[in-house]
């Protein structure tokens, strides 16, 4: 990915999907727009901490499919996950 559009991508307001995501037939909608938030997140810095609240608010489901669609993320190897007691856990995105 080239500077300039990385740079773009770090200011945009529009979110961003590999071709490769949007293709996985493995992936359900819901994991693939929870992806590309947490991707949009990711341009800002390489580790990520949005509560399950928040991400579940930004992609308009309830906090529980959105854990569901965090652990689809990671059985796909999509996104890390440091778990911190009484913390937002932190993200980390694969990019593709």
């Amino acid at each position: 990915m080239s500077a300039a559009l990385r740079k773009q991508l770090q200011t945009s307001d529009v979110l961003w999907m590999p071709n490769a995501i949007i293709a996985d037939t493995k992936l359900t909608p819901g994991a693939k727009f929870l992806y590309s938030v947490l991707l949009n997140h990711s341009w800002k810095a390489p580790i990520v901490c949005p509560s399950h609240g928040a991400l579940a608010r930004e992609i308009g489901a309830s906090v529980r499919a959105t854990r569901n669609y965090i652990d689809e993320l990671k059985r796909a190897k999509l996104i890390a996950l440091q778990t911190r007691p009484g913390k937002p856990s932190l993200y980390s995105v694969a990019r593709h």
